[in-house]
């Protein structure tokens, strides 16, 4: 259950409700959700066709993505590992983000940083996704902004 509706339902406020769920025995709470600890989602099969050509509209790189998907699946598929969502509807299939990662930190290793058009040259793809893919690697702490170019952040930098 979303822990928002929780919330409400309840009528708690954040602190107190994240208290007492800390208190119940076999569940888990995340930022947003409250499951029995014994809870797997699993799609129905109308659901899991959506998802999978989803997932292979992302990975069929001479096609444009498939038309967005219900946020609720997408959170699935971004909790099991499968996407990576950079937010702003970029959503990047995880395997892809993992190797397009790797090729960027290989350069700037190589050359000591990487600027937007180099980005996009070195992907093969258009000046969008290789922002999205900067900014999410900057997110999360893989790299930082350093005027135009991104560079990689020093072990234990914040």
């Amino acid at each position: 259950m979303p822990l928002q509706e929780l919330r409400e339902r309840l009528g708690l406020d954040s602190r107190l409700l994240t208290s007492l769920v800390a208190t119940w025995p076999e569940t888990r709470a995340t930022e947003t959700a409250v499951a029995l600890t014994s809870f797997a989602p699993a799609p129905d099969a109308s659901q899991q066709a959506q998802i999978d050509a989803y997932l292979a509209s992302l990975r069929d790189e001479t096609e444009p993505p498939a038309a967005r998907l219900d946020p609720e699946l997408l959170a699935y598929l971004v909790d099991r590992g499968d996407v990576v969502d950079a937010g702003d509807g970029t959503v990047f299939d995880a395997h892809w983000f993992a190797e397009q990662e790797a090729r960027v930190r290989d350069h700037i290793f190589r050359r000591g940083s990487i600027t937007l058009a180099e980005a996009r040259d070195l992907l093969g793809t258009g000046r969008r996704r290789a922002q999205a893919l900067l900014e999410e690697m900057d997110r999360r702490r893989v790299t930082r902004r350093v005027g135009d170019k991104r560079v990689l952040r020093a072990s234990g930098e914040k």
